[in-house]
């Protein structure tokens, strides 16, 4: 067990020292090689490594600009065990103060991964948003073709300028750190120029009609499109999944639904987007069977 907590201790520092560089490693590490021992200068020394982690270190810049509560308290016992380990040292007993150190470090760690984490969400919306962007675009170009086919560049001057507002308010709120506010505005604007596309088409089916300029638009209304009728599964089937017997006959559509979905995401990735929009055209359709398998029509 004594070795378990040795290699496990061993590991968090190879991780402190990915995370925050090489000042908190090297404070574990002196940690671990203090034995006990009482000597003012390395006591001194490991004090002043773990202060300067938890004042003026990039990791302690982290956890403060975090807005997750649990690591604000996990950061202020970091705290706490710091000032035990200097009472500790005034009271000359090293076993005491290594013990705080490592604990003190140790919940910084915990701290960091945690706002770690939530950067890494942050940065998932924000992909999400910057997809959402882009479709907008890709429709706004499509419904300039078809403005312009039909001689109606007043209305989509109009219509421009309305997403136009909209997209900056988003870009705005985005910069202050409101994606979720962001994202909602961005998604009025997206269903506000699909209403405009399909009053000019009167009711055509847009994928076949809007030509777009690149597979890459294409791709990206595509993605759009499964994004909708996914929603579509959440709202109309939710408590109907609830029974056993219709949750069977849909699940099979749902996993496939999923898996494809990942296939298009893979070759998009890899800027094959033919292929993407074959697999993310399957994957839609997927939905749409689990819907009609709830007995619920919808066109498709």
């Amino acid at each position: 067990m004594v070795e378990k907590l040795k290699i496990d201790r061993l590991i968090k520092i190879m991780l402190l020292f990915i995370l925050t560089g090489s000042q908190l490693a090297v404070a574990q590490i002196e940690l671990q090689n203090g034995n006990g021992v009482n000597n003012n200068k390395a006591n001194t020394n490991r004090l002043g490594f773990i202060k300067n982690l938890l004042k003026n270190s990039s990791a302690a810049r982290k956890v403060k600009q975090s807005n997750n509560p649990v690591v604000s308290d996990l950061y202020n016992d970091a705290w706490l065990m710091y000032k035990r380990a200097l009472s500790a040292r005034d009271y000359h007993d090293p076993e005491v103060m290594n013990e705080a150190l490592f604990h003190s470090t140790e919940l910084m760690f915990r701290a960091v991964r945690l706002s770690e984490h939530k950067q890494l969400v942050d940065v998932k919306k924000q992909e999400e948003f910057n997809r959402r962007i882009e479709s907008i675009d890709a429709l706004l170009n499509a419904h300039k073709r078809i403005s312009d086919e039909k001689k109606l560049n007043g209305k989509h001057d109009e219509l421009e300028e309305v997403v136009r507002n909209k997209v900056g308010i988003a870009n705005d709120l985005v910069s202050k750190g409101k994606i979720t506010a962001a994202y909602k505005i961005a998604d009025e604007a997206y269903v506000q120029i699909k209403i405009a596309i399909s009053k000019l088409r009167n009711g055509e089916t847009l994928i076949r009609s809007l030509h777009f300029a690149t597979a890459k638009d294409e791709y990206l209304y595509e993605m759009d499109r499964n994004d909708t009728h996914k929603m579509l599964v959440r709202l109309l089937l939710e408590e109907k999944l609830k029974n056993i017997s219709l949750k069977k006959r849909t699940q099979a559509y749902l996993d496939k639904a999923k898996i494809l979905r990942q296939e298009a995401e893979e070759h998009a990735a890899n800027k094959d987007y033919k292929a993407a929009i074959k697999s993310c055209e399957k994957s839609t359709q997927q939905y749409v069977r689990a819907i009609r398998a709830s007995g619920l029509y919808i066109p498709g």
